[in-house]
């Protein structure tokens, strides 16, 4: 039997939060990350950081693309710059929920 402070402490910790329905690219990364089901708050938080990664990946990639179109010369650090952005949607978890890709 739960306690109403129990099932009110399990509320706040987003056990009891109805499904807010998960993409398959999320559940990918929940069943690589051991997250299950009733972890709805750490689903949660994970969703937000994929949108933060895809949203810094696209704008560094944006960025990168009008330097290489306005400037004379490809210098060496926006080479740099660019390979490590071309890194950023790895397979590792949480990847990155963005058009750059994020999954395998």
């Amino acid at each position: 039997m739960t306690t109403g402070t129990a099932t009110a402490a399990a509320h706040y910790a987003g056990q009891y939060e109805p499904d807010p329905g998960w993409t398959d690219e999320e559940q990918q990364v929940f069943d690589e990350l051991g997250i299950g089901e009733g972890e709805v708050s750490l689903r949660k938080l994970i969703r937000g950081q994929r949108r933060i990664n895809g949203k810094l990946y696209d704008a560094i990639d944006l960025i990168i693309a009008h330097l290489k179109k306005t400037s004379k010369v490809e210098t060496p650090e926006l080479k740099k710059a660019e390979k490590l952005n071309d890194q950023v949607p790895s397979a590792d978890p949480p990847k990155c929920e963005s058009g750059g890709g994020g999954l395998p």
